[in-house]
């Protein structure tokens, strides 16, 4: 099962002309903290410093065409707050996630459609426009039937999958189940692209969704639990598990984590043709060490 080549950018600490993530990033020294926002600290300090982070942002651009009917599915799926805010060089489908058990309190959800004023920037991003790239995942997720391109999401933990089918197949929403083995256990996916846009969620339990009528195998784990997954209460808050997105050289992108970011991965390996490498990106003591290594950056190739 090789891996769709996809080319979409992305970079740990900002956020890419097509889609990504932001890792929030703190700074110790001499015992203080740093939020990464007032504190300046001279050079003696920053050489003895430990950085420190935790996944806070998934990012994805947008075309205008597409903001409102994001908004209108991040909202009805996702429990989200508004977070959009009215610029001259563009729009937004902003949105922020407060209901989580584990993390952060707070995770940003950002769909950006960032023209310049006039349009200025609309055309920057080559032959393939962000709407053409919209229409193409259109053209390739039939939605029903799991496809490579599915590996590029965001994905999150949520105890009881259930009602999360039960809502989409009354909406309408087209989804795939999967299920895959880790840390001993069985885990299942529920997945869903949001239509005329590059947002792709995963939604991953350990309980079986009872009402999925088709469940798909998938042979290797799709989140690192490295042994301390936890089994979290029966609610609908989440856990911001993973970012994810292929590649075409992995070898290539794992050179770059390591003398860009200097990561290693924590978990590579190979199947049915394809290949995956998974990066732990929140590496603040009370996040990654513990419950369920979550703030994680994973590439598939």
């Amino acid at each position: 099962m090789a891996m769709a080549r996809v080319p979409f950018i992305s970079c740990a600490v900002f956020t890419s002309l097509a889609r990504g993530i932001t890792l929030h990033r703190g700074l110790s020294a001499s015992g203080l903290v740093d939020d990464g926002e007032s504190t300046i600290l001279n050079n003696d300090a920053v050489e003895s410093a430990t950085f420190e982070g935790y996944l806070a942002k998934a990012v994805w651009a947008m075309s205008a065409r597409s903001i409102d009917a994001a908004s209108a599915w991040k909202t009805q799926y996702l429990g989200v707050e508004d977070d959009r805010q009215p610029h001259d060089c563009g729009s937004n489908s902003r949105f922020i996630i407060s209901n989580f058990t584990l993390g952060t309190p707070l995770f940003g959800l950002h769909g950006v459609h960032a023209a310049g004023v006039s349009g200025a920037r609309s055309h920057t991003s080559g032959e393939i426009s962000v709407e053409r790239m919209e229409d193409i995942l259109d053209e390739v997720i039939e939605g029903t039937t799991y496809s490579p391109w599915m590996d590029n999401h965001f994905a999150l933990y949520r105890y009881d999958l259930v009602p999360l089918v039960s809502k989409f197949r009354a909406a309408g929403q087209k989804f795939v189940v999967l299920s895959w083995d880790a840390d001993g256990l069985t885990f299942y996916s529920v997945i869903a692209h949001v239509a005329k846009s590059q947002e792709i969620y995963e939604f991953i339990s350990h309980q079986k969704p009872t009402n999925a009528y088709e469940i798909v195998r998938f042979p290797v784990a799709r989140h690192y639990f490295g042994g301390r997954f936890e089994s979290l209460e029966a609610d609908n808050r989440n856990v911001a598990l993973h970012f994810s997105q292929t590649t075409r050289d992995l070898t290539h992108a794992v050179h770059f984590f390591k003398d860009v970011l200097d990561l290693d991965p924590i978990d590579q390996g190979t199947f049915d043709g394809g290949r995956f490498a998974i990066f732990n990106l929140s590496t603040h003591e009370s996040t990654s060490e513990m419950n369920m290594h979550y703030g994680q950056v994973q590439l598939w190739e």
